[in-house]
């Protein structure tokens, strides 16, 4: 996981065919609070998935573009290593996390 750059941005930003998904949340370097970050982004996760497909993609298409950012939920070792921020960005053939300053 890297630090967010303007080039990754921009790359993002890029055009793609189908579903994206953005999720931001606050995360914590150490202590009990990391147990907590795990359990926010399952639940953003949950909510992904809901808006999903509400907006029309299927079930088992929203579970596969969620599948790497839900792995993360139980990876003991990628909550050790945080910032203040977590960014992940989900798209096709594409998952890339990155640490926020905030």
């Amino acid at each position: 996981m890297e630090a967010l750059r303007i080039e990754d941005l921009k790359g993002l930003m890029a055009t793609r065919k189908g579903p994206c998904v953005s999720l931001f949340m606050p995360t914590h370097r150490a202590g009990p609070d990391i147990r907590q970050d795990s359990i926010r982004l399952k639940n953003l996760v949950r909510q992904a998935e809901e808006r999903l497909t509400e907006t029309g993609v299927r079930g088992p298409e929203a579970r596969d573009l969620l599948k790497p950012v839900q792995a993360l939920v139980e990876d003991a070792d990628f909550w050790r290593r945080q910032s203040d921020g977590l960014g992940l960005f989900a798209a096709p053939q594409e998952v890339r996390f990155f640490r926020l300053p905030m």
